[in-house]
Formats: structure tokens, sequence, C-alpha cells
């Protein structure tokens, strides 16, 4: 069930733009495939837009985190939920975490 707020998600910055995101983790999900884990976050800024990282080596992060990565823009593409609805994403590559304000100190 998407969140009512996906339909205002818009494309986030330049495509090959490297930048630091603040934004919070929305949803977590891992699965094994023939190269080992492969982990996909979801995550929202503060405009409500959606950005999206699949790794094969994420650092610890769970939903409900708020971190700030330095990551590259890898494309604008647009999600058709199985109700039809078109969400944008911003897809983001060759992240790093540079902060998790919900990390235990």
């Amino acid at each position: 069930n998407q969140d009512k707020n996906d339909a205002n998600s818009e494309f986030v910055g330049e495509v090959k733009e490297r930048r630091d995101f603040h934004f919070k983790v929305e949803r977590v999900r891992s699965w094994e495939t023939a190269y080992g884990s492969t982990t996909l976050f979801v995550f929202r800024d503060d405009e409500d837009n959606i950005l999206v990282w699949k790794s094969s080596s994420a650092p610890e992060m769970d939903t409900g985190d708020v971190v700030t990565l330095k990551g590259t823009i890898k494309e604008h593409k647009v999600y058709t939920t199985k109700g039809g609805a078109e969400i944008k994403q911003t897809m983001i590559t060759r992240c790093k975490l540079l902060k998790n304000e919900m990390a235990s100190v």
C-alpha cells in the first residue's frame, strides 16, 4: 500500500550529479542472489521526494533512521504501482553513509 504522499515525489538533481543527501529511511528489503546479498533502500527527503538505492555492500540502516549519504544520481525513473499510479523516483548509486542520526553513540 503506497503512502498518499508518493504522488508528490519529484525527481531530485541531475543524472550523474554527485552530492550529499539527507533523508529518512522509509523501507529496507534484502534478498539473496547468485552474487550474494542485495539490499534495497527507499528514502524520503524533506520535500516528500522518493530516492532508491540498491546495493550489495550496504551500511547498517533501518526503517525510520535519518541519514546523510553521499551518492551519485544514476537515473530518474517512473515507478507504476499495481493500482496504476505513477511515482517519480530518483535512483542513486555509489553511496557512502556520512551520518546516521539514529545510531547509538
